[in-house]
């Protein structure tokens, strides 16, 4: 009943003070959850961030079954902080795998991060979650220094990437090579007569590279 879940709740909130060990602390805070359901929130939050990895990666799962706009919010909220960039790189990640179209701002904002780590999860994280924001911003990043990380994002985007591809078509070499690239892989009729016009660029990369895509952009006729 109610009484046994409180009491429950009580000894797994001693247990997370009394133990530093991951999976212990996982499971006390999984009890909590189950009980106290939004009440839990606090806890969650400062288990966000946490140095323990698994113990955070974990309380993130675990918050998914009471995860509401408000609670989206308070994680990206997190990301604006001076949080450790491991804390930034699993909160980005988590906001990609469940989806959450609400903090895509959030999420592109940390594409420029000087971090690495933190940069590259921002970026998979846009492409999971899709939308004209994301697809922007991945855009943008083609022929920078992340332009392989962005290309594999907009491989797999959630949504069409045409508009946006089409229109890298048009842009510096840099850009144009991994458009192409995409345009062909994505099967963009629509591009065919950027690419038939690419075929006569005068430089060798651009042309070879036009030549190659056709293949993908051109119905069998």
């Amino acid at each position: 009943g109610e009484g046994r879940g409180k009491e429950a709740s009580i000894a797994a909130k001693a247990l997370l003070k009394a133990t530093d060990k991951s999976h212990v602390r996982g499971a006390a805070l999984d009890v909590i959850v189950a009980v106290d359901g939004k009440k839990a929130h606090p806890l969650l939050v400062a288990a966000l961030k946490s140095e323990d990895r698994a113990y955070r990666v974990n309380a993130l799962r675990l918050s998914e079954s009471i995860a509401d706009e408000s609670w989206y919010a308070t994680v990206a909220k997190t990301l604006q902080g001076k949080a450790d960039a491991s804390v930034k790189a699993d909160i980005l990640n988590w906001l990609g795998t469940n989806h959450v179209a609400s903090q895509i701002d959030a999420v592109v904002a940390q594409m420029g991060a000087a971090d690495e780590e933190v940069a590259l999860a921002a970026i998979k994280a846009a492409g999971k979650i899709g939308g004209d924001v994301a697809l922007e911003s991945l855009i943008a990043q083609l022929g920078g220094s992340h332009s392989d990380a962005a290309e594999k994002a907009l491989l797999t985007f959630n949504g069409k990437v045409n508009a946006g591809v089409l229109k890298a078509l048009d842009a510096e070499k840099n850009v144009k090579l991994p458009a192409l690239r995409l345009a062909s892989a994505r099967s963009m009729e629509e591009s065919a007569d950027k690419v038939f016009g690419l075929l006569s660029s005068s430089d060798a990369a651009i042309s070879e590279a036009a030549y190659a895509a056709l293949a993908g952009v051109v119905e069998p006729k």
